[in-house]
């Protein structure tokens, strides 16, 4: 009898397929089983292998391989199991050239990867921060300054590429400053302040640097970094600086206060003295501050409306300040001296009618105003007459000079009394013939607003009683006047006749007088 005893045959498993970037190294995972216990193994070919004895060898094959393995148990071999390691070629990338921009400015990044011709590749670009995205083929780039990028492209096999670089280089840029906002008054001139700025690169030759200030109109002159400025208006001025294709802009903000607009002016600018006159500051557009010159004769020189009376002929200056911006006016107040007036009268008081003589004593003078207080027009001569009635009366005399300048001597009082009316009748009343010796006459007062008396009797004699009597005692005709005064003195007087006096029908003298000289008689 002999036994023979049928070993099971082992079964080898290779393991899947494995993709391998070239110069990697992977591990290969065979396994035995189906017998056993003891098992060995057995990879073709040993190509690229770490160990062909060993179920997972490390495998590093230099192009793709199909790997066999062959397991032993107990004598017995397996059938041969395969596997294929796919050597996949490495990325080559290229990052492209070098790149010349501008500061501020973006460059197209030129990249792309060649290798394994069924490969799909990814990128990815360090640094990032100044890419529109760092895992794109062809990002933009906008570094600050001169940047080297580097460039690692990955297939979809997972096989990375080294490293690839390209240099962003940043081109001489000047960077425009046009300065700082500023503030100036109207009609003011001001330096805009531009500078030329290099921060990541390098500073260019001065002679290949350009300058441009826009609009141009209001400087005075618009090619060189700090040029005056004088605009009408508030204005935006943009400051553009060139160095070959490198250009950089910057704006700054001119603020143009309005103009003040200032103006002075007066109801008149001729016063006469002791006169005044409102002046009027005019512009601005509200939180002006007045400043006057000179002071003399301003009632407020705060504020834009004071009264002005000088002395004499003065200028007068304003200055209006609003915001620290000033303009000035000026307005000339002419002062005409004012005429004195003076004057004469031959009569302040006396008895209606009143008639008194008026004289101007006044120099310089072409007008003269009469104005008599009693209702009458006024008269305009140097010299003047006027007659009053009863009364009392406040006259006045002004004088104007040729600057129309008045001076008035007020309250120039007249009083003007009353006159006495005389009259009176007598007892025999008038005109009468009375013979000797029957002369006698009685008279009677009848005066009004008299309170003295003197009689007259035309023959020489007379009376100062109210109500005197009188004889005659020659032949004659006689005419008697009575004289009333008032107590102001004033006199009427009136005459009454005739009186007649006769000698008597038949006179037979007793005495006689020789020689009519009243002796012996």
């Amino acid at each position: 009898t002999v036994i023979v005893t049928v070993n099971p045959r082992p079964i080898a498993d290779a393991g899947p397929d494995i993709e391998l970037c070239f110069g990697d190294t992977a591990i290969l995972n065979g396994l035995g089983f189906g017998a056993g216990p003891d098992y060995q193994f057995e990879w073709s070919p040993f190509t690229g292998l770490s160990d062909s004895t060993i179920p997972s060898p490390l495998v590093s094959p230099d192009l793709t391989t199909i790997y066999t393995l062959v397991v032993y148990s107990n004598g017995c071999p397996s059938f041969g199991d395969s596997v294929t390691v796919n050597v996949r070629t490495i990325p080559t990338p290229s990052a492209g050239n070098v790149v010349e921009i501008c500061l501020g400015d973006s460059a197209q990044l030129d990249a792309f990867a060649d290798g394994d011709s069924t490969a799909n590749y990814t990128y990815q670009w360090s640094p990032g921060l100044s890419l529109n995205d760092s895992t794109i083929e062809a990002p933009l780039a906008s570094p600050d300054t001169s940047t080297w990028y580097y460039l690692i492209a990955t297939s979809n096999y997972g096989c990375r590429s080294p490293l690839d670089s390209v240099l962003v280089q940043l081109k001489p840029t000047p960077i425009a400053e046009a300065g700082p906002n500023q503030f100036i008054c109207f009609g003011d001139s001001v330096l805009l302040e531009g500078q030329e700025l290099y921060t990541t690169t390098a500073p260019a030759p001065p002679d290949d640097v350009y300058y441009e200030w826009t609009p141009a109109m209001s400087l005075s002159q618009a090619d060189i970094l700090q040029p005056m400025a004088s605009p009408g208006t508030s204005t935006i001025y943009y400051l553009e600086i060139r160095h070959n294709t490198c250009v950089t802009r910057d704006s700054m903000m001119l603020e143009v206060n309005p103009d003040i607009g200032a103006g002075l002016t007066a109801d008149t600018t001729v016063i006469c003295g002791g006169d005044s006159v409102p002046l009027f500051a005019e512009g601005g557009l509200g939180n002006v501050l007045y400043d006057w010159s000179p002071m003399t004769g301003l009632s407020n020189p705060a504020s834009g409306n004071p009264l002005a009376g000088p002395d004499e002929t003065t200028t007068y200056q304003v200055v209006l300040n609003q915001g620290g911006c000033f303009d000035t006016a000026e307005v000339t107040i002419e002062v005409i001296p004012t005429p004195v007036a003076a004057m004469i009268s031959s009569l302040r008081d006396g008895c209606a009618p009143l008639t008194i003589d008026f004289l101007s004593k006044s120099s310089d003078v072409n007008n003269y105003i009469w104005n008599f207080g009693d209702g009458s027009p006024v008269q305009n001569e140097s010299t003047v007459t006027h007659t009053y009635g009863e009364g009392v009366y406040f006259a006045s005399f002004t004088a104007v000079n040729e600057g129309g300048c008045a001076d008035t001597v007020d309250s120039i009082r007249v009083q003007v009394d009353a006159v006495p009316v005389a009259e009176f009748v007598s007892d025999p009343f008038y005109p009468v013939e009375l013979r000797l010796p029957g002369t006698l006459v009685n008279f009677t007062n009848q005066s009004e607003n008299a309170v003295s008396y003197v009689w007259s009797f035309g023959d020489g004699t007379g009376s100062a009683v109210v109500d005197p009597a009188h004889t005659y005692d020659r032949p004659g005709e006689y005419f008697v006047t009575l004289q009333a005064a008032s107590a102001a003195g004033c006199i009427d007087e009136v005459t009454h006749g005739p009186y007649l006096i006769l000698v008597p029908d038949l006179f037979i003298p007793i005495v006689f007088s020789p020689y009519d000289v009243g002796i012996n008689d």
